[in-house]
């Protein structure tokens, strides 16, 4: 689709115990934000609105939690709605 970005702009950033992401909405595309301490197992990470419904592309997405292990890593499962 011409419409929809084919790259997604974001930013991970870290606070007081706690780290995050926050990127751009994609419109007709879902978003779910999965968790790994060995980038090996991935499950979705367990954070308020990390829903996998579509975002609003006018508007930048905040998610952020707790840091559960010091070895923590965040990866984006993109896919068409």
């Amino acid at each position: 689709n011409p419409n929809l970005p084919d790259s997604l702009n974001f930013s991970l950033y870290s606070e007081a115990g706690s780290f995050g992401i926050e990127f751009e909405g994609l419109g007709n595309r879902q978003v779910v934000i999965e968790h790994s301490t060995d980038l090996i197992n991935w499950n979705r990470w367990d954070v308020p609105g990390n829903d996998g419904l579509p975002r609003n592309p006018d508007f930048i997405h905040r998610f952020t939690g707790p840091i559960a292990d010091p070895q923590s890593f965040l990866r984006l499962n993109v896919s068409e709605n």
